[in-house]
């Protein structure tokens, strides 16, 4: 099972990803990316699960949505320096269907074998979206001892917001932020925001792996099990035959990815993984 990367900005807007994209940065879904135009649609399985609380603190979550949004709030707290709870009406997992068949259907197509050579070219990684999990209605509660409150607004210590953590610059206008001043004994000023609808907050990636071939020496082409073709930059070749089929297949594995990860395994097998430290 593919593992499911958390973006670095937190959330991100239902319409920036997609199934079956193509793209060379798995904390950026949203740019430098490939939309095979194939005839049909990629096949979605969605699988619903409903109202989920999760906390910065470690705790046994047996359920898989509880462990989706305690690893959100533990994440969020890291970067915050606050304590965090993260809730939402629902949890959501959309899967592509058959992704295997699909890669092989998308890798005829002239226009995805010229994006993956000119990204090949540019030494890109490419990766291929696979699923993406989402929150409904997501309510983030921060409380820092750090804050303070003047003339009946919340004033945040440097560093402490969600533009900080990821949040504001994605959802733009469509968050509301709503104002909880309070004071409880021990616990410092509390704020909750909300991020109203349906959010991106994983993606589950496949890596697409690539080698060079020579024709030359190529026999039973008719019968490889990855899709290759021959190369459409003949400039690439300066001897003819030399390397000039490529071949592609992808994996689960998100090794050698750049950055310092952290990771946990959750229930149903699921390895959640996130940057430790936003650049």
């Amino acid at each position: 099972m593919p593992p499911s990367v958390f973006v670095s900005q937190f959330l991100l807007p239902l319409e920036s990803v997609k199934l079956g994209r193509f793209i060379t940065n798995i904390d950026h879904p949203h740019q430098n990316y490939h939309d095979p135009p194939c005839e049909d649609p990629p096949r979605t399985i969605v699988q619903v699960r409903n109202q989920y609380h999760g906390f910065d603190e470690e705790s046994s979550t047996s359920t898989f949505s509880s462990a989706l949004t305690s690893f959100m709030s533990s994440s969020f707290s890291k970067r915050t320096g606050t304590k965090s709870r993260l809730s939402a009406e629902r949890v959501q997992t959309y899967a592509l269907d058959n992704s295997g068949s699909w890669f092989e259907s998308a890798t005829k197509l002239q226009e995805t074998r010229q994006w993956l050579e000119s990204a090949i070219d540019q030494g890109d990684d490419v990766f291929l979206v696979v699923g993406y999990h989402t929150v409904v209605d997501a309510r983030i509660a921060v409380s820092s001892s750090k804050a303070q409150a003047r003339g009946g607004a919340l004033e945040l210590p440097v560093g402490l917001s969600l533009a900080a953590a990821g949040v504001v610059a994605p959802l733009g206008d469509s968050i509301n932020p709503e104002i909880g001043l309070r004071r409880e004994e021990g616990s410092g000023i509390s704020e909750q925001f909300i991020a109203p609808g349906e959010q991106v907050c994983a993606l589950q990636y496949r890596r697409v792996r690539y080698r060079f071939l020579s024709s030359k020496k190529i026999e039973n082409a008719s019968l490889a099990k990855s899709p290759r073709w021959a190369v459409l930059d003949r400039c690439r070749d300066e001897t003819e035959g030399e390397d000039d089929i490529i071949e592609v297949e992808t994996e689960d594995s998100l090794e050698d990815v750049d950055g310092k990860w952290a990771q946990t395994l959750a229930p149903e097998d699921e390895l959640f993984i996130s940057l430790e430290e936003i650049p």
